[in-house]
Parts: structure tokens; sequence; C-alpha cells
């Protein structure tokens, strides 16, 4: 079944960031999201013009994280046709939080401190940070940088990189993660390099990352092709 999606209006966001202890202390009070058009008004949530399948997310581990990666997916799959400017836009991914997203949300993040309301119902701050805290399109970003739609798996480097969340955050804050080429064959090359018995540690990521800026520096990344900056990658993780 087809939906069109629905996200929060300006003046209702700025009224969720400026009152968030009030609206922790009303999710907590109210099992259902009765309360939303109450505190913010019945027109608080517009309907774009963005047109996508219904969906539902899974929240039935005992563990909420271990619903990541089958979330990553569903989310992916659901929007991959957004562009970035449309993925960077903290109206949607507020609105899906707080309509189709909402016991996701609840089960996942839970409310239990004003800072999940901070980081993970809203964007704490602009820019990638603001991204990649939010409950719900943190899932997108992290299926956009590891997507390869050439492997049988699609999702295989995604599934790999979660297995250590250090590697998708690590890359994701860079800003040559904007290039998914780029950011494919780093993953390809981290993937190669734990298959042949490397060890992926912060020790290791952390200098990696800081190699590949470097390279970005007397190169232009994008001038490699994806399989010379694997090699790269891979040739470099052996020296750390």
């Amino acid at each position: 079944m087809k939906m069109k999606l629905k996200y929060i209006n300006d003046e209702s966001l700025q009224i969720l960031k400026n009152n968030q202890k009030s609206i922790l202390n009303s999710i907590s009070k109210n099992p259902t999201k009765d309360w939303i058009k109450d505190y913010l008004g019945v027109d608080c949530f517009p309907t774009s013009k963005i047109t996508v399948n219904d969906f539902t997310l899974f929240t039935d581990e005992a563990k909420p994280l271990n619903t990541d990666i089958k979330n990553i997916k569903i989310i992916f799959d659901t929007f991959k046709n957004l562009n970035e400017t449309q993925a960077a836009d903290e109206r949607l991914w507020v609105g899906l939080a707080l309509n189709d997203c909402y016991d996701y949300m609840i089960y996942r993040w839970g409310i239990d401190s004003e800072s999940k309301m901070k980081y993970r119902w809203v964007f704490h701050t602009r820019g990638k940070r603001g991204m990649f805290y939010h409950g719900i399109a943190r899932l997108w970003w992290y299926g956009h940088v590891s997507y390869d739609s050439s492997r049988d798996n699609p999702y295989e480097l995604t599934e790999f990189g979660m297995q250590n969340i250090e590697i998708l955050e690590g890359l994701i804050f860079r800003n040559y993660s904007n290039s998914r080429e780029i950011s494919l064959a780093i993953l390809s090359a981290l993937k190669d390099f734990h298959s042949d018995g490397g060890i992926l540690t912060r020790d290791v990521l952390r200098p990696l990352y800081i190699y590949v800026s470097l390279l970005g520096g007397v190169s232009i990344l994008d001038a490699f092709s994806k399989e010379e900056l694997h090699d790269l990658v891979y040739k470099k993780l052996f020296t750390l």
C-alpha cells in the first residue's frame, strides 16, 4: 500500500525543541500519540509530495540494538529514492519519528532521559552529527553509505559495518563519505582486511580514516577508481 509522507512543520519543530522536558513528560504519561495534536495543533503534520510503500519497523528483539540492521534495510529500501538534500531535512525525520515510527522510537531509544529527546527525536545540531544521531535518519544514512547494488547481497557491506559500529560511525562523519563510491571502496577494503585475519579496532580505524583524508589533500579522491582506492586502503591497513 502506498502512502504520502507527513513531515512536521517549522513552528511545531521549534515547539518540540524548546520544550523537550515537557514533551518527554507528555510521552511518558501517554501510551498513544493522542497528546501530539493537543500539544502541537491539528495542522502540525502537513502532507509531503513524497510517496512510499507502507512499512513497519521491527521491535521484536529483547535487545533493541539487535534490530538495527533489519531496520536499516527497511528504511533504506522504503526511502531509497530520496536525494541527499531531502534526506538531510530534519522535518521529514522528526515527522516520521512522531508518526509511523513512534512505537519504534520508544522501543529503541526509550524516554528515560531528556538527552534521548535532544539527540534521538530531533536533530541536536546542524549538519551530519544531527542527522546521524537521530533515531530514524541514522538508519537511512547508514544504508546510504554502505548499500552496494553491484553485490549479490547489496547490504553485505552494511551488515559488515554494523558488526562494529565504529566502522560506519567513523566513516560517516568524514567529508569524503559524501561520495558513495569512496565509501564503498573503503568498506570493501575493510571487509577484505577483516576476512584475511586483520583486526579492526578504534586504534586502526582512526588513523586509516585520517590517511584517506590526507590522500584527498594531495590527490582528488574521486580521481581514483574504486579498485585503486580499495587497494590503497587495503595495503595501508597492514601497516597500522
